[in-house]
């Protein structure tokens, strides 16, 4: 767990020292427009991510920093989540303990 949480964390600094070399992706000038036209129509985009957008926007401003600092730490959250996951699956499986998702019921 510990090999994980270090590589998780070496990718994050990574990835924060080098992510002020790209701007903005041109699906990003889209989701910030729809962000500050709230709908619940757009064909492109399920009705959420305008208004977490907008929620991103408020609270953590305009700067493109922002948002790529948010997405990192996510991407090593997720890391870390994904880790444990595999964890209890492995242990799972060599206990020999088989899961019931879908027991029919009775």
């Amino acid at each position: 767990m510990l090999t994980v949480l270090l590589v998780a964390f070496a990718l994050l600094i990574f990835h924060c020292i080098f992510n002020n070399r790209y701007g903005y992706f041109r699906d990003e000038f889209n989701y910030l427009s729809s962000g500050n036209h709230l709908a619940w129509g757009y064909v492109d985009e399920p009705p959420l991510l305008p208004f977490l957008v907008r929620l991103s926007r408020t609270i953590l401003g305009d700067s493109l920093r922002s948002k790529t600092e948010t997405a990192q730490i996510n991407e090593a959250l997720c890391k870390v989540l994904c880790h444990n996951l595999c964890c209890v699956i492995q242990s799972m499986y060599e206990l020999e303990i088989k899961p019931e998702f879908w027991v029919e019921a009775a």
